[in-house]
């Protein structure tokens, strides 16, 4: 793929099947509820086996989640497009993220000015 293909965010190339301009900023701009849970795993590491483990752990050890609900809207990715499809559909809400520190999965605690220098 050339970097024409891809959508440039923030200077990030992102493919665009998985990322939109808008996916990503109302990842950015997403409203975090006490309720919420986020599973912040490196690519690679166990993030699907998390993605089945999680909704367990949560629904008390119910299998009806994870058997009558497919992976991506059960535990949709912060940054992609399925997010704010599913979105009001799930509680609790559980997120996953891969993506850079700067654009998701933000610690509330650090401030924006410390955020661009990241």
């Amino acid at each position: 793929m050339t970097s024409t293909q891809y959508v440039n965010y923030q200077g990030y190339l992102l493919p665009p099947l998985a990322h939109t301009k808008e996916s990503l900023e109302f990842a950015e701009n997403f409203s975090v509820e006490d309720t919420d849970v986020f599973a912040v795993t490196f690519p690679k590491s166990g993030t699907v086996w998390m993605q089945e483990i999680l909704p367990l752990i949560l629904n008390s050890g119910d299998l009806t989640p994870v058997q009558t609900i497919p992976n991506w809207d059960r535990t949709p990715w912060l940054e992609e497009t399925r997010l704010s499809i599913v979105v009001d559909q799930l509680k609790p809400l559980e997120r996953w993220c891969h993506i850079f520190s700067t654009l998701s999965c933000q610690n509330p605690s650090i401030s924006p000015r410390q955020r661009s220098s990241m």
